[in-house]
């Protein structure tokens, strides 16, 4: 049985996921994203284990925040930012593009 509360994690505002996810982002952000992925890959599987929760349905959450819904009308900073740092929407025009 997991040890938290689900309902507590599915009705938390993704205001506050986002606060929590910058947080976590700032101090690794200089980094190679090799060892950024790799350090943040260890640390969500830590706390799924350490918690008996799902990874999948832990992502599936994660990225339910991240995405655009029809139901999330009011803007956010710190979401907008996490869409941007994930490719969803590119809010810099000047950013270097990958190249193919």
């Amino acid at each position: 049985m997991p040890l938290i509360d689900k309902d507590r994690l599915y009705s938390l505002p993704r205001d506050i996921a986002a606060e929590v996810a910058h947080g976590a982002l700032f101090p690794i952000q200089e980094r190679p994203n090799f060892e950024q992925i790799a350090g943040v890959a260890i640390l969500f599987a830590a706390f799924c284990n350490r918690l008996q929760l799902d990874p999948q349905e832990i992502h599936s959450i994660g990225m339910k925040m991240l995405r655009d819904e029809p139901f999330h009308h009011k803007g956010n900073a710190q979401i907008d930012s996490l869409r941007d740092f994930a490719g969803l929407v590119l809010t810099n025009k000047n950013r270097p593009q990958p190249k193919e």
